[in-house]
């Protein structure tokens, strides 16, 4: 299974809509002397021209919407892939945070409309979420209505895939009624089992706080964080970790997990958790999401991660990394531009993304110098409101 794109409707925080791609929409190119477009997509076998995404980037000043939308993309993941409910624990917080009071009424719902492949089906879902109240202030989301239609598509457009020759409408949540099996907030895709598969997810947040403990990846990958350290392993005693220094010789440490965070660097220790699950989705082809990528991680480290993604070698099943930067510079390395979306704030207090090679045609530009230079405006800070603080600050330091 593989997610195409989304949009989301009618929400207080993204407004009337947010579309975003997972998809290339750029031509895709098999010639290496082709540097504008030379492939870094992988190819779904569906019968189409369909590339997913191994890199997507997210960039934009602060409270732009950079961690919301990792967060939607995870929510879909786990709705159309995993069979997540709209109430489980991890969900229900992430469609709090769109809506707001006002929206998922019952004649104001949220509209989700995805687009994802199964056993080369392109297909779509969109589903009608409401609120229901089970007391004046306690309240869950239900399914209103969904339809899941087959698409097929003749060519790929440059600005959308989603551009559809035909579609046929495989069932409605109308077709389920009374089937105890599908319960309110439980979507119509779990009762195709026969086609789905499940799907490799991680989410790795910006901090390294944690309440399951890492399973150690090789050495070699944790002395590329510390080249001070000969051996880390796991101990045979239950949570604990063996640690030696190049420095100490044979001498070794003996840790639970809270000593062993102590001593090692933050930078070392995010990379005990994320590592296992980037060699994870390389194995089989999923997803990991990055909030802030470059907290704790030296930056040619970054870069190095993201060319784990574009490299066949080393992702031959299309395993897709999606994150959020507060440093363009880390997307000048990137060779496509379909990939990158600027977050930033409409008049109206909404958020929105717009895809940058919507924005900038020319790809021989350095991306940091695009963004940072406020050529796709809403990317730069206002100059009057660091002048405002820088005021506030001098009379408060005087």
């Amino acid at each position: 299974m593989r997610l195409l794109g989304f949009e989301i409707q009618n929400t207080n925080l993204f407004g009337k809509k947010l579309h975003i791609d997972l998809i290339a929409t750029d031509k895709v190119s098999q010639l290496i002397t082709d540097n504008d477009n030379i492939e870094r997509a992988y190819r779904i076998d569906s019968g189409s021209s369909i590339y997913s995404q191994n890199l997507i980037a997210f960039t934009g000043l602060n409270a732009t919407g950079k961690t919301t939308i990792l967060e939607v993309i995870q929510l879909l993941l786990q709705i159309v892939a995993n069979d997540a409910r709209l109430n489980d624990s991890y969900i229900k917080p992430i469609i709090q945070k769109i809506t707001g009071s006002t929206f998922g009424m019952d004649d104001n719902p949220i509209i989700f409309v995805v687009w994802f492949e199964i056993g080369k089906q392109i297909l779509e879902l969109t589903s009608s979420i409401i609120k229901r109240y089970r007391s004046d202030d306690e309240y869950e989301f239900i399914y209103k209505n969904e339809i899941l239609k087959e698409r097929s598509i003749s060519k790929l457009t440059k600005k959308r895939l989603f551009n559809f020759e035909k579609s046929v409408i495989v069932n409605k949540r109308t077709d389920f009624e009374g089937n105890k099996f599908l319960l309110d907030d439980m979507s119509i895709v779990s009762m195709f089992k026969n086609k789905a598969t499940k799907v490799l997810s991680s989410f790795e947040k910006y901090n390294t706080v944690r309440e399951i403990r890492p399973i150690i990846p090789d050495v070699s990958i944790i002395q590329c964080f510390d080249s001070a350290i000969s051996r880390i392993e796991q101990s045979t005693s239950k949570d604990k970790y063996k640690l030696q220094f190049n420095k100490d010789g044979d001498f070794e440490y003996d840790l639970s997990y809270d000593e062993l965070e102590a001593i090692l660097s933050s930078g070392t220790v995010k990379a005990l958790h994320f590592f296992p699950a980037i060699q994870s989705v390389l194995k089989t082809g999923g997803y990991i999401l990055f909030d802030e990528i470059e907290n704790h991680i030296n930056k040619r480290l970054v870069q190095w991660i993201l060319s784990l993604f574009e490299n066949r070698d080393y992702n031959p099943h299309g395993a897709s990394l999606i994150f959020s930067t507060h440093y363009p510079e880390l997307l000048d390395t990137f060779s496509r531009k379909d990939n990158i979306y600027i977050t930033r704030k409409q008049s109206d207090g909404t958020l929105e993304a717009v895809k940058y090679s919507d924005e900038i045609k020319r790809n021989e530009l350095l991306k940091s110098n695009v963004i940072l230079g406020n050529l796709i405006k809403g990317t730069v800070p206002k100059y009057a409101s660091m002048k405002l603080a820088e005021q506030a600050l001098a009379g408060t330091v005087k």
